[in-house]
């Protein structure tokens, strides 16, 4: 008999509690659990309480012009966590930032759903064929 396998466990964190949400829903399954928060002290919180096998993270967490984003990515590496950084305000220099503190990868906010989803799949995460939309 084979063991079930344990479901992924992901952190959403945005500050936009709608695309936050959202991107919860698309991931929700019997394969993975998902885990918010929508500011920095928050995820922190989290990420000392709990393992994540993946971490997806916005750059703007306070609508200031800070980049807690980058705050997130260096803790979620501090436990080994996979990071992915996804933001509307990306750009080259964001990018280096980021992967230099350890994100795997950096992706648009702007991108479509379908795209998004196929990224998803690409990190191996189980990602449903028709995922809810957000009314």
């Amino acid at each position: 008999m084979t063991a079930a396998r344990a479901p992924l466990s992901i952190l959403v964190v945005d500050d936009d509690v709608d695309f936050c949400e959202s991107l919860a829903t698309i991931l929700r399954s019997d394969q993975v659990q998902v885990r918010t928060a929508a500011t920095l002290d928050e995820a922190e919180g989290l990420l000392r309480r709990h393992s994540f096998d993946l971490v997806i993270t916005d750059l703007r967490l306070s609508g200031a012009p800070d980049f807690e984003g980058l705050q997130v990515i260096g803790r979620a590496k501090e436990k080994a966590t996979r990071v992915v950084l996804l933001t509307a305000f990306g750009g080259a220099a964001v990018e280096r930032a980021a992967k230099r503190l350890g994100a795997l990868e950096c992706w648009s906010k702007g991108m479509p759903v379908p795209d998004l989803i196929a990224r998803l799949r690409g990190l191996g995460v189980p990602v449903r064929q028709t995922p809810p939309l957000a009314s």
